[in-house]
C-alpha cells in the first residue's frame, strides 16, 4: 500500500510528520560538508604526503609517475586521488581549499548515493539515511581530510549502488513486463565503481565485492553469481583499472614485487603493520565502531529499546498501512549486515589498521541506523532544531581544529622555518627525521629526508624506494639555498660530515624538534 501523504502531497514517515524538501536538505548537507575546507593547515603525515605528490605533478607536468620529491617515486597508492588533487590545484591554486575539495565532493556524492540506496534498502525515510551519512562523526571528519578514504568510500558506494539497482529492480518471475532498462547498465556501473576503487587504493578497493558475492550466492546460488558476470562490465573494469599498472610495470619490472609484497602482504601481516594485535584492535577499530556514527548510533539503539518495551506492554495490532511502510525487508537487512560485517572482519584480522579504513563502512552503518530510526523518527520542529545544533557543533569542531596550534600542522611549521631563512630556500632537507612533506606546498620547493646515523640507515617507509637517502648523496647534489632541519642528537655528526665535505653551515634557530641550518656547498 502507498505511504500516507501530507496536505502538500509529500510522503510522511511513520510518525505522520512530513520531512523537509529533499532537494533543500541535500543542498544544506552539501554546504555542511564543504564548509571550512581551507581553514586548517595540512596535517602530517598523510595530508602532507598526498599533497606533496600532487604538487610535484603540477610542478613537473609528469602525471604518470607519482613523486614525493624530484628523485623519489611513490607507489603506495594508485594515482586516481593524486590526479584529482593535481587537477584541483591546477584550477583553484596551490592551497588547502583546492586540496580538500576532492574529498569534500566525494563526501557529498556519497550522501547522494546513500539517498539513492535508501530508496531501496531503507525506504521508511530515505532522506534520514542521507542526513545520517552527512552528519555522523566519522563521515564528516573524513570529508575534511586529504586522504584516499573519502574517494574510496565514494567509489565503493557507487559499485554497491549498481549492484543494488540491478538486484532490487530486477522483475520478479510473475512480472509480465520485460527486463527493466536499469538491468542493462547497473552491473556495468558496479564494475566501473570497483575499477575506480581499484585505481584509488588497489586490491582493498574490491573489498565490498566479498559481501556482494556472498549475498548473491546465498540468495540465488550459482544463478546469482552468473548475474554479476557482465561481459561489458568486466571489460569496463579492465579498461579502467589496469592500464596505469601495466604501463608502470613495463617501465619498472621490480614494481610488482613491491606492490604485492610490501603493499598487500606487508600490510596484512608483514613489515608494514600499524596498530597490530589485540591492542591495535582495541585502540583503532573498536573506538571507531562505537563512535563513528555518533550521535545517530546512540539515537538508533535507545528508541529500539523503548520500542520493544512499548510493544510488549501494548500488544496491539498495526493497520495495513503501517505494516506496509514499516515491515523490515529481510533481504535488504541481510545484505546491509553482510556489507558492514564482512569487511569489518577483514579489517580486524589484518595487522595494519587505521581508523579511516572504516570510513567506507559508514554507508551501510548509516542505512542500518536509518532503518532502525525511521519508524519512530519525527521531522518535528524540535528534531530539526536539534539537527541544526548538531551541524553547528560539527562546524565548531572544524573551526577549533583550525584555531588550536598543532605540532603536525605543516602550514604553521613552514611559516616558522621560513621566518628564520635569510632567502627563500630551494630545498628543505630533514636529517634523521621523517620529512614533513606538507611543507612542499607552502615553501614551493623540493623536500626530502636523509640518513646519517648508523641506527637509522635501515629506515624505510611507504615508498617504492626508502624515504631517506644517505647524506653523501644529498651533499653530492650541491644545492644552494638549502635549509637543513637536523635532529638535535644528529647535529654534531652532521656538522662533522659537512666539514669533511667542505660545506659551510650556519645555525638559524630551532623549530619544534628540529635545528634549522643554512648550508652552502664549497
Amino acid at each position: 500500500m502507498r505511504r500516507p501523504t501530507d496536505a502538500a502531497g509529500g510522503t510522511t514517515n511513520a510518525a505522520g510528520t512530513a520531512p523537509p524538501p529533499a532537494k533543500a536538505m541535500l543542498l544544506a548537507l552539501a554546504a555542511l560538508l564543504l564548509c571550512l575546507q581551507g581553514a586548517r593547515g595540512l596535517w602530517e603525515p598523510d595530508e602532507g604526503r598526498y599533497s606533496a605528490v600532487a604538487w610535484h605533478m603540477v610542478e613537473s607536468g609528469d602525471w604518470f609517475t607519482p613523486h614525493l620529491s624530484a628523485a623519489l617515486p611513490h607507489f603506495t597508492k594508485p594515482p586516481l586521488l593524486y590526479w584529482l588533487l593535481a587537477g584541483s590545484m591546477s584550477l583553484l591554486g596551490r592551497n588547502e581549499w583546492a586540496l580538500r575539495l576532492p574529498g569534500g565532493i566525494a563526501g557529498v556524492l556519497t550522501v547522494l548515493l546513500t539517498f539513492a540506496l535508501a530508496r531501496r534498502l531503507a525506504p521508511g525515510d530515505p532522506l534520514l539515511a542521507a542526513v545520517v551519512q552527512a552528519t555522523a562523526l566519522l563521515p564528516f571528519v573524513g570529508a575534511h581530510l586529504v586522504t584516499t578514504d573519502p574517494l574510496l568510500m565514494l567509489c565503493e558506494t557507487l559499485a554497491v549502488w549498481g549492484f543494488v539497482v540491478a538486484w532490487w529492480d530486477e522483475p520478479s518471475p510473475q512480472d509480465e513486463r520485460s527486463t527493466r532498462p536499469a538491468g542493462r547498465w547497473a552491473i556495468p556501473a558496479m564494475w566501473l565503481g570497483f575499477a575506480l576503487a581499484f585505481l584509488t587504493k588497489g586490491p582493498p578497493g574490491l573489498l565490498p565485492l566479498l559481501p556482494i558475492l556472498v549475498f548473491a550466492l546465498w540468495s540465488r546460488r550459482a544463478r546469482g553469481l552468473l548475474r554479476l558476470l557482465s561481459p561489458s562490465g568486466l571489460l569496463l573494469f579492465a579498461l579502467v583499472a589496469f592500464p596505469w599498472f601495466l604501463l608502470q610495470l613495463r617501465a619498472r619490472p621490480d614494481l610488482l614485487g613491491y606492490l604485492l609484497g610490501s603493499e598487500v602482504q606487508g600490510r596484512l601481516a608483514g613489515a608494514q603493520v600499524r596498530n597490530p594485535g589485540w591492542r591495535g584492535l582495541w585502540t583503532t577499530i573498536v573506538p571507531v565502531v562505537i563512535g563513528g556514527l555518533l550521535p545517530w548510533s546512540a539515537a538508533a539503539v535507545l528508541p529500539l529499546r523503548r520500542g520493544r518495551s512499548t510493544r510488549g506492554a501494548g500488544g496491539g495490532t498495526a493497520d495495513s498501512a503501517t505494516v506496509d511502510s514499516g515491515v523490515v525487508d529481510s533481504r535488504a537487512a541481510r545484505f546491509l549486515w553482510l556489507w558492514l560485517l564482512l569487511p569489518l572482519l577483514v579489517f580486524c584480522l589484518a595487522q595494519s589498521r587505521q581508523p579511516l579504513y572504516l570510513l567506507p563502512l559508514s554507508v551501510p552503518g548509516a542505512l542500518l541506523a536509518a532503518r532502525a530510526l525511521a519508524p519512530r523518527w519525527q521531522w518535528s520542529p524540535r528534531r530539526r532544531a536539534w539537527l541544526a545544533v548538531w551541524a553547528a557543533a560539527l562546524l565548531a569542531l572544524s573551526a577549533v581544529a583550525a584555531a588550536v596550534p598543532q605540532r603536525r600542522d605543516s602550514r604553521r611549521f613552514t611559516a616558522a622555518v621560513l621566518r628564520l631563512a635569510p632567502v627563500r630556500p630551494s630545498a628543505l632537507i630533514f636529517v634523521d627525521r621523517y620529512a614533513r612533506y606538507g611543507t612542499t606546498v607552502y615553501c614551493g620547493c623540493d623536500v626530502e629526508s636523509v640518513q646519517l646515523l648508523e641506527d637509522l640507515v635501515a629506515r624505510a617507509g611507504p615508498a617504492y624506494r626508502p624515504l631517506a637517502v644517505p647524506l653523501a648523496a644529498a651533499l653530492a647534489r650541491r644545492q644552494r639555498d638549502t635549509l637543513w632541519l637536523v635532529r638535535p642528537a644528529s647535529v654534531l655528526a652532521w656538522q662533522a660530515a659537512l666539514d669533511r665535505a667542505g660545506w659551510r653551515a650556519r645555525r638559524l634557530g630551532a623549530v619544534d624538534d628540529s635545528v634549522v641550518f643554512a648550508a652552502s656547498p664549497p
